[in-house]
């Protein structure tokens, strides 16, 4: 079928996949990248990019934003090309209504001076352009997360779908 096959191994954690050799297979002493080099493999982290610059070409990371990315972080990891996913909360109707179950209000155009652009249409990250804010909509309680993992904002018209 001509499909180059992805997946993402950290699921809930976030090792450094490019630093982990092979052990006891005839793969001895490879990364996985290395090893497979027709796979596409995709991560989300929150190393910023220069605590992981040496990444495989098969390898795609997407920084993800929390309370503690700072200004530089953020501009670090965009300007080096790398992709940052923010978790906003745009609900006009601020989570009540008929966005209760699930928020589809737009998101910003451009946020903190950069580009965005949609996340929630698929996981995919590697084939988003570069250095783009990948925005997410809060789901479940993070709807109403003040923690600033969640970037709250009021619903404007200078919003996107």
């Amino acid at each position: 079928m001509n499909l180059t096959p992805v997946f993402r191994p950290n699921g809930t954690s976030d090792q450094p996949w490019e630093r982990i050799k092979i052990v006891g297979t005839e793969f001895n002493g490879l990364t996985i990248f290395e090893a497979f080099p027709e796979l596409q493999i995709y991560d989300y982290t929150k190393f910023p990019h220069d605590k992981r610059r040496q990444i495989p070409n098969n390898y795609h990371l997407t920084y993800s934003y929390s309370e503690d990315t700072t200004t530089l972080m953020l501009a670090n990891n965009l300007l080096n090309g790398r992709n940052v996913a923010v978790v906003f909360n745009v609900c006009e109707f601020n989570n009540k209504g008929k966005h209760h179950n699930k928020c589809t209000c737009a998101f910003p155009a451009y946020w903190n001076g950069y580009k965005v652009i949609s996340g929630d249409e698929s996981d995919l990250r590697f084939l988003d352009e570069s250095g783009v804010i990948v925005a997410l909509h809060a789901k479940g309680d993070a709807r109403n997360d003040n923690s600033g993992f969640v970037v709250n904002i009021k619903y404007s018209a200078q919003l996107i779908n």
